[in-house]
């Protein structure tokens, strides 16, 4: 059987479809993964064929848009 996980997030999104996909493979099935660019050697690691999917998590939870901009940034004369 062949068998595609996907999580698009962070490596806490990423992690149990690894561990998923390992125990798949495991038991002879053919796994894919599916993860955001920065987690892809995660994925490659734990011996699983890993291609981009997405954003890059790391890089976006540290933009200004993952926050929403708040707080705002305040500043005294």
């Amino acid at each position: 059987m062949r068998i595609a996980l996907v999580a698009n997030g962070s490596r806490g999104d990423a992690q149990p479809l690894v561990v998923r996909g390992v125990e798949l493979s495991r038991r002879g099935q053919q796994v894919i993964l599916g993860v955001s660019p920065n987690l892809v050697a995660f994925g490659e690691k734990a011996g699983l064929t890993t291609y981009p999917v997405g954003p890059d998590s790391q890089q976006f939870s540290e933009s200004p848009e993952a926050s929403g901009g708040w707080p705002p940034v305040m500043s005294w004369p």
